[in-house]
């Protein structure tokens, strides 16, 4: 399927399909606690893209072989549900697109969680796309965070997801479905704010060195709009919490 004009996608006035400017997010919503047999679980809405993420642990290995003596073990698991997109298409949890996240999700986990607090013991993370509008990598990364933080797990700061793509000249940040279906040069970021720091950095295709600085920049600005949404949504969750239990 041959690419359509750019004009289509950001119009005379820098607006998108959507309505967003080039360097705007999709709405973030989000819901702690969800699910009452994890340690930790979050519910997230990056736009039309809906994630459920559910953390158990830390506890004792299931396979002692895999114990790891001076640290804690993250293993993940991401699936995708039939009904999730209008393709329709089961994607199991082998397949190799989910393997990819999978470990891409486990691997910037391991980067985030203070893990030599909680040796000898492992941490599960389960990953649940209900509804995909593009963005997927990005917001399992934000749905895993907040899962863990909502299990307590020490954490050396949040971990923000987010994609950014050049479409036809235009660098567009939370890239959405039909931005993503263009096959244009896109990077995932997945930002540490308080360290000023990327922890992870994917490309999906080449792009001039100068047009990848841009790029960069573009998703670490969304990372940066999606972080002060995250922090304020964990804020609200605390105080609540904290009054449930009748500490005020």
């Amino acid at each position: 399927m041959s690419m359509r004009r750019g004009a289509e996608y950001v119009d005379f006035a820098g607006l998108r399909l959507d309505g967003r400017r080039e360097r705007e997010v999709r709405v973030f919503n989000s819901s702690l606690n969800v699910l009452s047999h994890a340690d930790g679980s979050a519910y997230i809405e990056q736009g039309n893209t809906k994630v459920l993420a559910a953390v158990y642990g830390p506890s004792e290995p299931k396979n002692r072989g895999r114990v790891q003596h001076d640290k804690l073990l993250v293993t993940c698991e991401f699936s995708v549900a039939p009904f999730s997109s209008t393709e329709r298409r089961k994607r199991g949890k082998g397949d190799k697109r989910s393997l990819e996240i999978s470990f891409t999700i486990k691997k910037a986990m391991e980067s985030l969680i203070l893990t030599t607090l909680h040796p000898r013991s492992e941490v599960f993370i389960s990953l649940h796309v209900l509804q995909s509008d593009g963005g997927i990598r990005a917001a399992c990364m934000n749905a895993a965070t907040m899962a863990i933080a909502s299990a307590g797990i020490p954490m050396k700061d949040l971990l923000c997801g987010c994609s950014a793509a050049c479409v036809d000249g235009s660098y567009l940040t939370d890239v959405n479905a039909l931005e993503e279906s263009t096959n244009s040069p896109e990077v995932l970021v997945g930002y540490l704010p308080n360290h000023d720091k990327i922890a992870v950095l994917q490309m999906e295709s080449k792009i001039a060195m100068d047009g990848y600085d841009t790029l960069t920049e573009s998703a670490v600005d969304g990372a940066l709009q999606i972080y002060q949404v995250m922090k304020e949504s964990l804020r609200e969750h605390a105080a609540a919490q904290v009054v449930g239990r009748g500490k005020i």
